[in-house]
């Protein structure tokens, strides 16, 4: 269901930054939106939900900055949101990905019920400078990421019905 979703643009900027600071600080920086499309759910003028593009490699699109206010959880937005940006990916003949840390049970839940099957679990290690006065660099803490692909599980019930069997999801072409 697309009611209700519109494409985000420049006069969003600001909810936009506003939105993902507050649910994901530090991961969506000020010309993030000019990656791909992104997409929202409006409530009198007020962004209560997003999604959109991001990376594009090797016919694969990020499905990116999933997020919800926390006052319109729990009311689907955010699984409407990624339907609608998955579709429009697939449209273009790309596969949509993303990822998500494996502590965000309500993100994997949302993505699972989405049709995104897990690919590969990775972890992912950031390096930053420390303050000036030591000029030493220190190692954040790894997290570790679950990397998701839609449109697995199509492929394994054309599988099943075509009576070829199924495929081990780690040697999927994606």
């Amino acid at each position: 269901d697309d009611a209700g979703i519109v494409e985000l643009g420049d006069d969003h900027a600001d909810a936009m930054r506003a939105l993902t600071a507050l649910v994901y600080p530090g991961y969506f920086r000020p010309r993030t939106r000019i990656l791909g499309r992104y997409y929202g759910v409006l409530d009198r003028g007020r962004l209560a939900a997003m999604a959109g593009e991001r990376m594009a490699v090797s016919g694969c699109t990020e499905l990116s900055a999933v997020c919800t206010h926390p006052d319109y959880l729990g009311r689907g937005l955010a699984h409407r949101l990624v339907a609608h940006v998955a579709h429009a990916i697939r449209q273009r003949g790309l596969q949509p990905y993303l990822h998500v840390s494996n502590r965000n049970a309500r993100a994997i839940k949302v993505y699972e019920t989405s049709g995104f099957v897990p690919r590969r679990e990775v972890t992912r290690f950031a390096l930053s400078h420390a303050p000036p006065a030591s000029q030493a660099l220190r190692r954040e803490p790894p997290q570790r990421f679950c990397v998701f692909f839609a449109g697995v599980l199509d492929h394994v019930r054309r599988q099943l019905r075509a009576g070829r069997g199924l495929v081990p999801v780690e040697r999927l072409e994606v």
